[in-house]
């Protein structure tokens, strides 16, 4: 057994900071900064939730009886009374009963409500994730939650090779093996992760790439090195700046400044961030691609006030946006336009609907108005 299967270079090819430069340089455009108010005033007080009562989620018995660790998460509301309600699913690794269990315990959990100049709010933008660990004293469980199992090293060590010889097919019968395999540790579930993150680079599907290596980061001061940390958080800065997520963006190289690897570069690093920082505030739209082919829902976080969805296809039925004490839900209809107060924080934005439906989301630099607009 081993903490990291193969060495950081043969598990996945990473972007060097060279190569960030250049996809930087292709999305954003050099535009000057806006000038900011320096003149600012209170205008509410408000205080989040805290929690009063966390129930621990019961361990599945068919997952525990096959020794498989994961986790899952969560976004949810709390209500006024501090009870939890509309918990959505972000996220889930390991077994598909951990969902399940997640949420049956998230019902139960009790906080004193957040209060807005001293009255009860809701809280509508929290997440939790929930890790279902095996006992470090388990059988099923050797070496811990930061070691690989045998029978997944074997696979893996063969898919890794596959990959680098551009055996496809053979690396693809790797990866459905190993997404069977009956014991499954946390740390299988990075490198797996990691794994797919490689295949899905070799076939050029950049949305499939990102959201494996975000998976592979759910538990990574217990998986990976501060190398392999690293270089992924690089990987993962670069593909969001490819698909115009910016808002992402803008917190991985948030994370990626707090790092000490970061400090050779970090003139390069703070000249992305006033790149960014410029587009984010230009009057350029920001448009990016929705679909809803991997869940029922899709969720991205606003950076701006003003929003349209465009180019519908398939039923969208359902516009759910969350701020920080905020929440309204809307039906979707061609070119609708949203304007949030500027009051509101934090606020993203799920889409529900059926599965495979696509959409545009288009940020505007200002309040646009199209056929509708939703003033909320």
């Amino acid at each position: 057994m081993m903490k990291h299967p193969l060495s950081l270079q043969s598990q996945y090819t990473l972007l060097k900071s060279i190569v960030i430069r250049s996809v930087l340089a292709s999305a954003l455009l050099c535009v000057t900064l806006p000038s900011l108010a320096n003149e600012t005033k209170q205008l509410t007080t408000i205080i989040d939730a805290k929690p009063i009562d966390r129930v621990v989620p019961k361990y599945p018995r068919g997952a525990a009886r096959m020794g498989r660790e994961g986790w899952a998460k969560l976004s949810f509301v709390i209500e006024k009374d501090g009870s939890v309600s509309n918990i959505l699913v972000m996220d889930t690794v390991g077994h598909k009963a951990f969902a399940k269990k997640a949420i049956q315990a998230l019902k139960k959990w009790k906080y004193s409500p957040a209060l807005e100049n001293g009255k009860p709010v809701q809280q509508c933008n929290t997440a939790v994730q929930l890790d279902f660990l095996m006992s470090p004293d388990s059988p099923r469980n050797p070496g811990g939650p930061t070691i690989v199992s045998q029978k997944f090293f074997r696979i893996y060590r063969t898919a890794i090779k596959a990959l680098d010889d551009k055996d496809l097919e053979l690396a693809k019968e790797k990866i459905n093996k190993i997404d069977h395999l009956k014991v499954w540790k946390l740390a299988d579930a990075s490198y797996a992760n990691l794994l797919k993150a490689k295949y899905a680079n070799l076939i050029n599907n950049d949305k499939d790439e990102l959201m494996y290596l975000n998976s592979s980061l759910s538990r990574r001061t217990k998986t990976f090195d501060d190398d392999t940390y690293f270089f992924i958080l690089q990987q993962i800065y670069a593909l969001n700046i490819k698909l115009n997520h910016f808002s992402k963006a803008y917190s991985t190289l948030t994370e990626i400044l707090s790092l000490e690897k970061a400090k050779p570069d970090l003139d390069v690093y703070k000249q992305h961030k006033a790149k960014l920082d410029a587009y984010i505030n230009s009057d350029k739209d920001i448009i990016i691609n929705g679909d809803l082919a991997d869940k029922p829902f899709w969720f991205y976080t606003l950076l701006r006030n003003s929003f349209s969805l465009v180019k519908l296809t398939g039923d969208i039925r359902e516009l759910d946006i969350r701020c920080a004490n905020k929440r309204h839900v809307f039906s979707v209809g061609e070119n609708s336009t949203w304007d949030i107060p500027k009051k509101w924080q934090k606020c993203s934005v799920y889409v529900k609907g059926d599965k495979n439906s696509t959409f545009k989301l288009v940020e505007h630099a200002k309040s646009a108005k199209q056929q509708t607009t939703a003033s909320l």
